[in-house]
């Protein structure tokens, strides 16, 4: 389990107080779950009920304290929700994790719509802008922001005309964002993700061998990845361990 990873390698993280957006499942669940292993205390958030008091269980059991909220984080207003709840309960936030994204593309350029156009940029770039806008105020010095962005930012193709477009938002913003907010001592970075085996990827994978062998073999280390390697990497870079990495990008893609 990606738990059972981070509680072997992460450390520094006694007492931090770290907020994970889109924690319900997938990488969010295995973000969530790693900063718990490694001594955080959680504030997480989902859309899904269900999907978020399952996680907050997973986290309550490893002895953490965890703050489940219900939200939107799409939605300029209720994004602030997660932020007021962090604050009533602990004061601070030490970490903040960016992961709330989905992609919403049509498999051309006709077929965009308005609202698949205006939901796909909501989630992935307003919620990053939103969240980083209300926290950096509650984030003492030596915080850190982690934004998790797309090779399709770089990589895009006909697939993913807007998700590809909202995630190379998140990469500019992440550089502006770590010029303003570094005179506070607040570093801001972003991981930049290649496919990797959860959610939706991972029962197509599952479900084809085949399919499995051609995706690691697109990899020069031949494998695909797993969420605690992405996990692993956000740990580091939250750290104090990356204190003077800011405004950066690390691309997590097998070396594709």
């Amino acid at each position: 389990m990606v738990g059972d990873r981070m509680q072997a390698g992460g450390s520094g993280y006694g007492g931090k107080v770290v907020v994970v957006t889109g924690a319900g499942r997938g990488l969010g669940r295995a973000m969530a779950i790693g900063f718990a292993d490694a001594g955080a205390d959680l504030v997480i958030a989902s859309r899904t009920a269900d999907d978020l008091n399952e996680v907050a269980a997973v986290i309550d059991g490893r002895g953490r304290q965890v703050i489940p909220v219900k939200a939107d984080v799409a939605e300029w207003d209720v994004a602030a929700t997660v932020v007021d709840a962090a604050v009533a309960k602990f004061g601070r936030i030490d970490v903040l994790v960016n992961n709330a994204g989905a992609s919403f593309d049509p498999s051309s350029l006709h077929d965009i719509s308005e609202a698949s156009f205006d939901r796909t940029v909501d989630v992935n770039l307003k919620s990053t802008v939103r969240l980083t806008q209300l926290a950096a105020p509650h984030m003492p010095e030596g915080s850190a922001i982690v934004n998790i962005s797309s090779t399709a930012a770089t990589r895009s193709d006909p697939s993913t005309f807007v998700y590809a477009a909202a995630k190379a938002g998140v990469l500019a913003f992440t550089r502006a964002a770590a010029k303003e907010l570094g005179r506070n001592g607040i570093r801001v970075n972003a991981i930049v993700c290649g496919p990797f085996r959860t959610g939706s990827l991972a029962a197509w994978l599952d479900s084809d061998p085949d399919a499995a062998d051609r995706m690691a073999a697109g990899s020069p280390l031949g494998q695909i990845a797993e969420p605690g390697d992405i996990v692993g990497t956000a740990l580091w870079m939250a750290g104090p361990d990356a204190g003077y990495l800011t405004g950066q990008s690390v691309t997590l893609d097998g070396g594709r």
